[in-house]
């Protein structure tokens, strides 16, 4: 009976790793999404800009579409976060992890 007790106490996980593991499966579950829908055609291949070596209003609007996405997704994730994660911005001052999850 003890020794059942014991593996118990052993398999308990922190909400850190708990957070980690939520955010590996999703994006194995984004990536597997994206691979379907690459398979089945329905994902638009974007053109890309020319190789010349010059950097041009193709490549510019390029990268603005990334800074757009990505300020997108930190606003997105900082309105769906509850509201008691809110004021806890005290949680990166000793934890990397903490940090690159923010």
């Amino acid at each position: 009976m003890a020794m059942s007790n014991m593996s118990l106490r052993s398999l308990t996980v922190d909400s850190m790793t708990s957070a980690m593991f939520h955010f590996i499966l999703a994006m194995l579950f984004a990536s597997a999404a994206v691979a379907l829908l690459n398979s089945a055609g329905w994902v638009n291949k974007r053109p890309t800009c020319d190789a010349s070596g010059e950097y041009g209003l193709c490549a510019a609007l390029q990268d603005l579409r990334v800074i757009v996405s990505f300020t997108l997704g930190v606003v997105t994730c900082k309105v769906l976060e509850p509201s008691s994660n809110r004021d806890s911005d005290s949680d990166c001052k000793g934890n990397i992890y903490a940090c690159l999850l923010w």
